[in-house]
C-alpha cells in the first residue's frame, strides 16, 4: 500500500523471478540497454537460490533469459569494478542455472 497525496494505492510488485524475467526481456528493446543490464545484473545476484524458483520457470520464459545473454554479457571484465565480487559470482550462477538444458 502506497499513499500518493492522500490516496491510497495498492501497488503491484513483482516476484523476485517475475523482476528478473521483466529486465531480460527489457533488456533488448530499451532505450537504455545499459541500465537494464545493471538491473537485471543486480536482480540476478539477490538469487541465492535459483532451484527454488525452477519451479515457477516454463519454457518460454527460459528463452527470455537466453535471448537476454548477448547483453547481458555476464563474463565481461567491466562488470567486475561495478559489482561486488560475491553478488556478480551469485549473478552468474543463477543465470547459468535458470538457463541450464537440465531444469
Amino acid at each position: 500500500m502506497v499513499v500518493i497525496e492522500g490516496e491510497r494505492t495498492l501497488l503491484q510488485r513483482p516476484t523476485l523471478l517475475g523482476a528478473i524475467l521483466l529486465k531480460a526481456r527489457s533488456l533488448n528493446v530499451h532505450s537504455r540497454p545499459e541500465d537494464q543490464r545493471e538491473d537485471l545484473v543486480t536482480l540476478l545476484g539477490l538469487l541465492s537460490d535459483p532451484r527454488s524458483v525452477l519451479p515457477d520457470l516454463n519454457p518460454k520464459e527460459r528463452k527470455w533469459l537466453l535471448a537476454a545473454e548477448s547483453k547481458l554479457k555476464l563474463h565481461d571484465r567491466d562488470l567486475d569494478g561495478r559489482f561486488d565480487a560475491v553478488q556478480l559470482r551469485v549473478a552468474r550462477a543463477s543465470f547459468a542455472r535458470l538457463t541450464s538444458d537440465r531444469l
